[in-house]
């Protein structure tokens, strides 16, 4: 299946006020040292806005199920570009299902309604 590019660029549009946001919390929450009522709350809603790039967001924000710690001040120099790339690498792959769902009802559509020729 080829790459359709107006369905890519439109998810990658529309992901960039998310990548905003959950950016912007994220600064936030590391300004505050991840401590207070201000720090915990920008980085648990962080979390929850880059929730919606899952599952390949979910590989580094659910860092500490398999590492055995959680995620430090010292890991955001990778973390955070990589959550974000994972973040619109996501929503391009959720575009290029929505089309290819759209193509096969389509496709199927048309079959059904095209009616015989007897000429």
């Amino acid at each position: 299946m080829k790459l359709h590019k107006r369905a890519a660029l439109i998810a990658f549009l529309l992901a960039i006020p998310f990548v905003v946001a959950g950016l912007s919390a994220w600064f936030e929450g590391r300004a505050h040292y991840y401590e207070g009522p201000y720090g915990v709350e920008a980085s648990q809603f962080a979390f929850m806005v880059f929730s919606l790039g899952s599952p390949l967001t979910l590989i580094v924000l659910k860092f500490h199920l398999y590492s055995g710690r959680f995620l430090q001040m010292t890991d955001d120099w990778w973390a955070m570009p990589l959550v974000v790339l994972l973040f619109i690498v996501q929503w391009v792959g959720w575009s290029q299902l929505l089309v290819l769902f759209a193509r096969t009802i389509v496709s199927r559509t048309n079959r059904k309604n095209k009616s015989p020729s007897y000429s």
